[in-house]
């Protein structure tokens, strides 16, 4: 189901809290470019981004998740509904419009 222009929720809200905070917004800006710099198409920046990016949460998800039990289950069951390849393009895109400014 589509949520505020997005895929779903959990995709909306992982791009949410990486465009709400500055430090997260320029470090995924500054991996955008570097994947851009990196490979020989939009769609392969855009591609090694998104797999980034959920290797990122996927670490932080380890870090931070509970030991077991629902919270664990509902947690990694929202991480794998998030469309990391919008989000990646979303940031590959800003890093173009950027360039061209």
């Amino acid at each position: 189901m589509a949520y505020n222009g997005w895929t779903n929720y959990e995709t909306w809200n992982i791009n949410l809290w990486i465009d709400n905070d500055q430090g997260d917004q320029d470090f995924w800006r500054e991996r955008a470019a570097e994947c851009i710099a990196n490979t020989d198409s939009d769609g392969d920046a855009i591609a090694a981004l998104s797999n980034e990016l959920e290797a990122a949460f996927d670490d932080l998800y380890e870090e931070q998740k509970p030991a077991s039990g629902p919270l664990a289950d509902l947690l990694r069951a929202a991480l794998s509904e998030v469309n990391w390849h919008e989000i990646a393009k979303q940031h590959v895109e800003a890093v173009k419009e950027d360039e061209h400014a």
